[in-house]
């Protein structure tokens, strides 16, 4: 979509719902910020949060988008990330202008896009990382509820998509995208491949998704899902739910999501 971002802009009305959606999460949990950004391989993309003001001043002052990816997080599906470590003093003056501090960044790697995930504190003194770690399980949790609960507000976000010049786009577009079409795992003893499409059905159900839905997601049928998890389970003799959520906490890039997902 070629219309730029401002206050009538269709991303920056989703993100106000999204401030009145995460406040208690937020406040409960001594965090002043949510986003929710995710960049495709034709390098459009949309950037949402609970402070659409400071993604607007960011789009307008910066515009550059920006990740973070280097050594073993190449060969991570999923990884989390310190904005201070890795941004520009720019950008983190920026958002401390706006209420953000001490920012903890998650990255979702998939072929077609990838999804930038980020919580931030209200005040610079915040312990960052050991007080994130209290927290993982929480955040996991709320990430999950936000993808299931507000699907169609991401779904309206994909429609207004904008395009982003190459000139903007992020230094490590290209290496961002999960480039494997099987992930390799070992799970009670047994060295197994999975598909890649595998992977996203099981990563999907464990996210909280039913079969019409994940479906719905991937623009499967409902039978093909429920097929690519029946090979999950003859792959590795998993006999239940349980079984599946064991496996899936096997895989090398669920441990590094979150702590678990």
């Amino acid at each position: 979509m070629k219309t730029p971002l401002s206050e009538h802009h269709p991303l920056f009305n989703i993100g106000l719902r999204i401030r009145e959606h995460a406040n208690d999460f937020l406040v409960s949990h001594n965090l002043s910020y949510f986003q929710f950004a995710r960049v495709y391989t034709d390098g459009s993309g949309f950037g949402l949060s609970n402070k659409p003001e400071f993604i607007l001043e960011y789009t307008r002052c910066i515009g550059k988008t920006v990740s973070a990816i280097s050594g073993e997080q190449v060969d991570k599906q999923c990884y989390f990330y310190l904005w201070d470590e890795h941004f520009s003093s720019e950008m983190i003056q920026l958002a401390q202008v706006h209420g953000i501090h001490k920012t903890l960044g998650l990255v979702e790697r998939f072929p077609t896009h990838y999804n930038l995930i980020a919580f931030g504190r209200p005040h610079q003194n915040t312990p960052s990382i050991e007080a994130y770690l209290n927290q993982l399980e929480e955040m996991r949790n709320f990430v999950k509820g936000f993808k299931k609960t507000c699907k169609d507000w991401l779904h309206e976000a994909e429609l207004h998509r904008l395009e982003i010049p190459p000139s903007l786009q992020d230094d490590n577009h290209e290496r961002m995208f999960w480039p494997k079409r099987h992930i390799a795992i070992l799970y009670k003893n047994m060295q197994r491949e999975i598909s890649l499409r595998e992977y996203e059905c099981l990563h999907l159900l464990m996210n909280g998704l039913t079969l019409k839905e994940i479906a719905s997601e991937l623009t499967l049928s409902p039978r093909t899902v429920e097929t690519h998890l029946e090979n999950c389970k003859t792959k590795f003799d998993c006999r239940d739910r349980s079984n599946l959520r064991d496996l899936y906490l096997c895989l090398g890039a669920g441990r590094s999501y979150l702590g678990q997902e």
